[in-house]
């Protein structure tokens, strides 16, 4: 089977908008409110104000990497990164949140 994909950005327009209902039906499905929420977060870039929030926070030493990545609208990730390669100590918090739903005191 021969599949002709088109150069021009109009032929590429026109292929998405015959075959996405197909595509979809196929087991992608519709975006939804998560997931429009997770490209947000995804693609935000970290300011310098924020960067210096999340350190300040971390040197305080009274809040968790969950915490502070809460506080600032961050990923865990994101937070636990700035923090460690500013040579900071903090609890990640993530363990301590499975260790207190694990004995049920979620």
């Amino acid at each position: 089977m021969n599949f002709y994909i088109p150069n021009d950005p109009a032929g590429i327009l026109e292929l998405i908008w015959r075959k996405a209902p197909q595509m979809m039906r196929a087991g992608g499905g519709s975006l939804t409110k998560a997931d429009g929420k997770r490209s947000e977060n995804w693609a935000k870039r970290i300011t310098g104000e924020t960067k210096r929030r999340v350190l300040e926070l971390a040197k305080t030493g009274k809040y968790t990497g969950t915490e502070i990545a809460r506080m600032t609208d961050r990923r865990q990730s994101t937070v636990q990164a700035l923090i460690r390669d500013a040579g900071i100590k903090v609890p990640d918090g993530r363990k301590a949140k499975r260790d207190a739903k694990a004995n049920g005191n979620s």
